[in-house]
C-alpha cells in the first residue's frame, strides 16, 4: 500500500476496511497528519534539511493498556505506517494487530525513525 497523505478518501477507506466494527484503540486520518505534522517540526528543530528527509518513517502506535485490564484475553489496536519519499508523505501501512500491555499503561504516541542519511546530516556544530 502507498497512499498520499492528502488522499483522504482512499485512507479513510482502508482504515475501515482494517478496523471493520471496532471501537477501541482505533486509528483515523487526523491522527495520521498530526503525526506527519509533529515529524516535520521535529525535523525541522534537529536543522535536518528536507532534501534529507526522504526515508524517514513515523510508526503511530494505539494506546497500550495495563497490565491487569488484560485478563487473559488478547487485546488489539490499530497501527499506522507513514513514510517520507521524494514526492511527499505516503501511508504505507495500517493493521489491526495485538498490542502488548505495560506496568501502569501509556497513551498512543506517534514514533519518528531518521534514515541513515538524516541521521549523518545533522549538524554537528550550532
Amino acid at each position: 500500500m502507498k497512499i498520499r497523505i492528502n488522499d483522504k478518501e482512499k485512507i479513510d477507506k482502508e482504515i475501515a476496511q482494517e478496523q471493520g466494527k471496532s471501537r477501541v484503540r482505533i486509528l483515523d486520518y487526523e491522527r495520521l497528519v498530526s503525526a506527519v505534522e509533529g515529524a516535520e517540526k521535529q525535523l525541522k528543530k534537529l536543522r535536518i534539511p528536507e532534501k534529507y528527509w526522504k526515508g524517514c518513517k513515523i510508526r503511530c502506535v494505539p494506546e497500550l493498556p495495563c497490565n491487569s485490564y488484560n485478563k487473559g484475553y488478547p487485546v488489539f489496536g490499530t497501527w499506522g505506517h507513514v513514510e517520507k519519499f521524494s514526492t511527499g508523505w505516503f501511508v504505507t501501512g495500517i493493521a489491526r494487530t495485538f498490542v502488548g500491555s505495560v506496568a501502569h499503561g501509556r497513551e498512543e504516541r506517534d514514533i519518528l525513525r531518521l534514515s541513515p542519511l538524516a541521521k549523518e546530516s545533522i549538524p554537528t556544530e550550532w
